[in-house]
């Protein structure tokens, strides 16, 4: 297995396992990929590519996403540790 293979299915794991736990799904169209835990473990996440107007998007919801939302992040993403205050 690759390190590009093991870290996209460390990441399918943890997904699956936050989806298991709960969560809601964004109610924008640009944010419909987007998926927010209901409880533990508190994480915000895309289940699909992130474009321009995601971003767009995230950044007018971010004051209304819950305080203690956190967003995993790759290398070359964007991550986001305290959704309250950004």
């Amino acid at each position: 297995m690759t390190v590009n293979e093991l870290n996209k299915a460390n990441i399918d794991n943890l997904t699956a396992l936050w989806s298991v736990m709960g969560f809601s799904p964004g109610n924008d169209g640009d944010l419909s990929h987007l998926r927010i835990s209901l409880s533990w473990p508190h994480r915000c996440w895309f289940d699909s590519p992130v474009t321009d107007e995601t971003l767009v998007a995230l950044q007018r919801t971010l004051p209304s996403l819950p305080g203690r939302c956190v967003f995993p992040c790759g290398k070359d993403g964007i991550a986001v540790t305290n959704c309250s205050t950004c």
